[in-house]
């Protein structure tokens, strides 16, 4: 692997190097790798779409309506002869509601200025771009190899072809092994920090995961002595936390890095069983909300599904009060599960995330009609794939290409320098810590890890020594060309 550029050569770390995976091929890859991240769109006829999108344009259309209205707020006899009847009656508060005020804005406003496409358009541009960025060094055709293979034989395509913040948790697994493996120039290193906060900040489950991979960057970054982006690197982190806590506040939901979200680890506690137990050994005695919803004529939800969505849901079965209440004891319920069941709670967790780690199908795609019918009104209507349909002939591509990527990375683990295993150490820290947030906090999805798993084959393929034409058995070169001894110390040392 490459030497670390010198501080003279830090300062033009962004310019385009044609001899290392050319400023002309990239200039044309990018483009490429946007259409095929697009792809999925011309197969629908709309962008994809998830039940949640709905509410996110519309989220995002009232609150461009709010700061339209601090910026020129209406007179007062306008406001009065326009205003609606109801407008007049107390605002209710929402207890679950509450979606991520960035990626809203975001949602409404491109889709608002460019149509249905408009917000997958800046999805797929910033994923093709960061692509890009992961193979810069590598020789021109090698570059466009990995880049190809990463947005054509991965599922990457649905998830940056669909109107929700999903693909931006692989940003968030990608960016900070960019980050310690290699000196970007100054305006880089902005605009990824940039995306950092953007994927924090657009989905509850990334705040999760930022706050495990961002504090380990920290560390892995001052370990290198790289002391300024150290410390920088915890900024879009802190912003994001700042914001939610803020909307949270102006919501009248309390102070919460996670505002207004549902009750997903009391879900999954009950689901796991311990919760179940638990309940039934401590109600009514205990005094848990819960205990009140769910008594001996209403059996507790099996599934998470169930204790969020179904007809005997917490939500269906509580009261707006009783929400509140729920939310707030959410915490203190599951370390009290925690303290009663610590083995079979902890043994749930680990399966759950062991059942994610593989998950990668296309199961949680859909056929999606798209329909923008006001400025905060959007019609949506979608359709689960067939079991059968041809598109899922991606998992076994896919899997083949998961494949490549793995074993890239363990070649570069034993062929790399420092800066390569910093980059895998982050890249696996983010896999782990994606499975088990999403799969043992919540449920096993196939969306939860197929929309990082890319981050794998790009990071594997970019990082993979090759042997060079007509090479002695057993050397390596690396990107500059320099032969190397297979597991030296140090990227520099020669055959």
């Amino acid at each position: 692997m490459p030497h670390a550029p010198s501080p003279e050569a830090r300062g033009s770390a962004d310019r385009s190097d044609p001899a290392a995976g050319g400023g002309a091929v990239r200039l044309v890859l990018f483009p490429v790798l946007v259409a095929i991240l697009l792809w999925p769109v011309a197969w629908n006829g709309d962008p994809l779409g998830f039940p949640d999108t709905e509410a996110y344009y519309e989220q995002g259309g009232q609150v461009l309506d709010r700061i339209a209205s601090l910026v020129a707020p209406t007179p007062p006899a306008t406001a009065g002869a326009s205003a609606p009847p109801e407008a007049a009656e107390p605002e209710t508060r929402p207890v679950y509601t509450i979606r991520s005020v960035p990626f809203s804005v975001i949602v409404n406003a491109s889709m608002r200025l460019a149509g249905e496409i408009g917000a997958v358009l800046l999805l797929a541009a910033a994923t093709a771009w960061l692509v890009l960025l992961a193979v810069r060094d590598l020789p021109p055709g090698r570059a466009a190899l990995a880049g190809l293979v990463t947005a054509g034989a991965t599922t990457l395509p649905f998830y940056a072809s669909q109107v929700m913040a999903d693909v931006m948790a692989g940003w968030l697994v990608l960016i900070p092994a960019l980050l310690a493996w290699r000196r970007w120039g100054r305006a880089t290193t902005a605009a990824l920090l940039a995306l950092v906060f953007l994927a924090v900040a657009s989905h509850y489950s990334h705040v999760a995961l930022g706050l495990v991979v961002i504090p380990v960057l920290g560390v892995a970054l001052a370990v290198q002595r790289r002391w300024a982006l150290a410390v920088a690197a915890q900024v879009p982190l802190a912003l994001a936390l700042a914001l939610n806590v803020s909307v949270g506040v102006a919501a009248g939901t309390g102070m919460s890095v996670a505002p207004a979200r549902l009750p997903v680890l009391l879900a999954r506690t009950l689901a796991d069983g311990p919760g179940r137990e638990y309940l039934a050994a401590s109600c009514p005695e205990a005094g848990w909300t819960l205990c009140e919803i769910y008594d001996g004529d209403r059996p507790m939800p099996t599934r998470v599904g169930e204790a969020l969505w179904g007809p005997d849901s917490i939500v269906a079965r509580s009261t707006d009060a009783q929400r509140r209440a729920i939310a707030a004891e959410e915490v203190p319920f599951v370390l009290a599960v925690l303290r009663e069941h610590p083995v079979e709670q902890a043994a749930a967790l680990l399966r759950n995330a062991a059942i994610q780690l593989g998950s990668i199908g296309v199961g949680d795609v859909r056929r999606t009609e798209i329909e923008l019918e006001g400025h905060r009104d959007l019609a949506l209507s979608l359709e689960r794939i067939e079991p059968d349909a041809a598109i899922r002939a991606m998992e076994p591509v896919q899997w083949a290409a998961v494949g490549a990527g793995l074993l890239g990375a363990v070649l570069a683990l034993g062929a790399g320098g420092t800066p390569a295993r910093w980059a895998l150490g982050m890249l696996a820290l983010g896999l782990l810590a994606n499975a088990a947030i999403c799969g043992g906090l919540s449920a096993p999805a196939d969306r939860y890890q197929g929309r990082v798993i890319w981050a794998l084959v790009l990071l594997g393929l970019a990082l993979a020594p090759t042997p060079p034409p007509g090479a002695p058995s057993g050397r390596m070169v690396d990107r500059r060309g320099r032969l190397v001894r297979p597991g030296a110390r140090g990227v520099g040392a020669r055959a």
